[in-house]
């Protein structure tokens, strides 16, 4: 699975409303933010090409790879429930076929 981290997902106002919705005065919590994340399953295992990789942050205008010591580093993840197919995900699966990368089994 290729993981790709994305841009903000919240303004800095937004985050200020969540933070304070979610934690109390007593919680040591100094930052907060929201990041997209993009998992993207391949049909069959196999090594991405360097030219599929950078053609798939291209489309997801995604920061980079994400690795294993990123992930550590994350406090929670949101996402949907498991076998939530949405429209964007549909859109996305086409998108990257008409762009060549046909391997592709859920973003």
């Amino acid at each position: 699975m290729l993981m790709l981290q994305g841009y903000r997902a919240h303004s800095d106002f937004s985050l200020q409303r969540i933070k304070e919705a979610i934690f109390t005065s007593s919680d040591d919590v100094s930052s907060l933010r929201s990041e997209y994340l993009y998992l993207i399953r391949f049909k069959y295992e196999l090594n991405i090409s360097k030219e599929h990789e950078a053609r798939l942050i291209e489309l997801t205008r995604s920061k980079k790879k994400i690795n294993d010591a990123d992930i550590e580093r994350a406090a929670f993840f949101v996402r949907p429930r498991i076998g939530t197919i949405s429209p964007w995900t549909t859109k996305a699966l086409e998108i990257c076929k008409n762009c060549g990368i046909d391997d592709l089994e859920h973003i």
